[in-house]
């Protein structure tokens, strides 16, 4: 009806003026802008965020993946070896290597005889010393293209690496006495490349020991803070850290954090290597603690357990028991206890632990094993 009258005008007012339009035009003008829209529609349908697909029934929408492969662990696993694994199945485009004290001297790995995988076993041609730190630079490919650049800074292989248990442990600070870790050498054996993994806060504090001979027999200390510049890790000399706190019949060795990083219940681990085996665990607590502070303690918990190295659970409720900290007072291992039982000197369990008394806190020294009285 609206355009029933083929000669009819038609008025619109535009910009003030009086336009006069017969129906034909008025037709083509509907008609461009009709057009336009439904071009303007394509174009958004085609510049979605999801990919589409045309198929005779319609359009069936596809999933994408642009997710970055994840390199969720490096480690040297002998003297040429590296050891890499990723969560996806990736294909390595490039691998270099340099190290710390030769910069000039890089390695360029062969690539080409390794296809898709997860987990890789490489052989890279040169010898790893532990009197160097090596930079690994690396570039994968999943198979939809996401690429992942890396870079790895690791120390040297260690292949002399002694069999140390933690010995004791202080969580008290009151300056000049600071919170401590103790560890006793089982055997023989270089330091170089071991790390004390301190987890506490949500944020793990990390100590990677530097090249350093061991004796069986040996005690050494890691204290939980550095003060001043009297706070040196010693190598040979065992009286060159000269802060009040420090031993100097022993080596001495600091976290590198003026604030408290050991806290009163927390995990502390060790292992062989930068992301390699646990060689030991302590599980701690507070008598009146529930529950760990947060996710980070509870994960390396876990990883404590599941490692072997903590018998029990991975709960709270086994965890040895830090009564009543003091500058004085220490939880203390009792050697002893593997022996008289039936449990394996390999591992370690809260039983094995003890609060001692008053004066009895033994840094560097041989256990006490006097039980606190109050």
């Amino acid at each position: 009806q609206l355009f029933r009258n083929y000669y009819m005008k038609t008025k619109i007012i535009f910009g003030g003026f009086m336009i006069k339009i017969e129906k034909r035009t008025y037709i083509q003008l509907f008609m461009k802008i009709m057009v336009a829209l439904m071009l303007t529609m394509i174009v958004c349908l085609c510049t979605m965020s999801a990919s589409c697909k045309i198929q005779p029934e319609g359009i069936t929408i596809l999933e994408s993946d642009y997710s970055t492969p994840k390199l969720q662990n490096i480690r040297l696993t002998g003297p040429t070896q590296l050891y890499l694994e990723f969560d996806k199945e990736i294909t390595l485009k490039n691998l270099e290597i340099t190290s710390e004290n030769h910069p000039n001297n890089k390695t360029s790995v062969d690539i080409s005889i390794f296809g898709k995988n997860t987990v890789f076993f490489i052989d890279c041609g040169r010898e790893f010393s532990i009197l160097d730190n090596y930079q690994f630079f690396g570039v994968v490919e999943d198979e939809k293209y996401n690429s992942l650049t890396f870079s790895s800074v690791l120390q040297g292989f260690n292949a002399n690496i002694p069999k140390l248990k933690i010995s004791e442990l202080r969580s008290y600070y009151q300056k000049p006495k600071l919170e401590f870790v103790e560890f006793f050498a089982e055997s023989d054996g270089n330091l170089a490349g071991m790390v004390l993994e301190v987890f506490y806060k949500t944020e793990a504090v990390e100590f990677v020991f530097p090249p350093v001979e061991v004796k069986k027999g040996d005690f050494f200390v890691v204290h939980g803070r550095k003060m001043d510049e009297t706070c040196i890790n010693e190598s040979n000399n065992l009286e060159e850290a000269t802060y009040k706190d420090a031993v100097p019949e022993v080596l001495d060795f600091w976290l590198d954090s003026d604030a408290k990083v050991i806290g009163n219940s927390g995990v502390i681990l060790l292992r062989e290597r930068k992301n390699g085996d646990l060689c030991d665990a302590l599980l701690y607590t507070e008598p009146d603690k529930t529950d760990w502070a947060n996710n980070s303690v509870k994960e390396a918990a876990v990883l404590a357990v599941d490692s072997g190295v903590w018998i029990g659970s991975s709960d709270v409720k086994d965890a040895a028991i830090n009564k009543k900290p003091s500058g004085t007072r220490s939880l203390s291992r009792d050697f002893s206890f593997s022996e008289e039982t039936s449990l394996d000197a390999e591992v370690s369990s809260k039983d094995m632990w003890i609060f001692v008394n008053n004066g009895n806190a033994t840094m560097g020294k041989e256990n006490s094993l006097v039980p606190f009285e109050g």
